[in-house]
């Protein structure tokens, strides 16, 4: 489980946005985007990798503050 603090999430489309991005990696079993700028993503580890997600999230134009 990893909780990630974003940058930019001002609307729903940008929590859409944001949560498909994510969901599409291979390990990732859920994630909840709130308009609190709040990530919680639960993955399997040995799978997916959270460097890969901060990466695809600032890809679309959010920042993720680690």
């Amino acid at each position: 489980k990893e909780i990630l603090n974003v940058e930019g999430i001002t609307c729903d489309h940008c929590v859409k946005t944001v949560k498909e991005a994510i969901i599409k990696n291979i390990g990732v079993v859920s994630v909840d985007v709130d308009i609190e700028k709040k990530i919680t993503v639960i993955f399997d580890e040995k799978i997916a990798k959270s460097k890969e997600m901060v990466q695809e999230i600032e890809d679309i134009g959010f920042e993720v503050m680690i």
